[in-house]
């Protein structure tokens, strides 16, 4: 069984605890190639991001889409609805969360924001576990926004 983040405590779902293992190779590819677009832009400079965003609206509309919902969507549900999931099962929420930030931060593969990254991880790993849900997602997708749109504004 897979133990369920809730308010009140963990509880099993009705899943076996194979069946999330099973998705997770097709996510994390997903979430790779995602997260390698979104490296790049970062490792080439703000410059490029501006000039993505300022650029023709497709282009931008396509930056916010993938930086805003996918980026955050396919992060969120690996590292708070798989990982974290599965780390809750050996050991107390408090160490799960930081073991799961700290995959989070090291897989962005940025030392300079690592520190920025491994913080966004916790906060969004005990709002993970104190909500039962993704609602991690939301946050994050409004934490992007507000660094894309610092990027744009700078």
């Amino acid at each position: 069984m897979i133990p369920v983040l809730t308010p009140m405590g963990i509880v099993a779902s009705g899943l076996p605890r194979d069946a999330s293992l099973e998705i997770i190779p097709s996510l994390t590819l997903s979430s790779r190639v995602a997260l390698i677009f979104m490296n790049y832009l970062r490792d080439v400079g703000n410059s490029m991001v501006k000039e993505i965003i300022s650029g023709v609206p497709i282009s931008k509309t396509a930056c916010i889409l993938i930086y805003c919902i996918l980026t955050p969507l396919l992060e969120e549900t690996i590292y708070r609805g798989f990982l974290l999931k599965s780390l809750v099962a050996n050991m107390k929420w408090q160490q799960a969360v930081v073991v799961s930030s700290v995959i989070f931060s090291a897989a962005h593969l940025s030392g300079e924001n690592s520190l920025q990254l491994f913080t966004i991880g916790c906060v969004l790993g005990c709002c993970y576990f104190w909500s039962g849900n993704l609602r991690s997602f939301t946050i994050r997708s409004l934490y992007n926004a507000v660094i894309l749109m610092s990027t744009l504004l700078s």
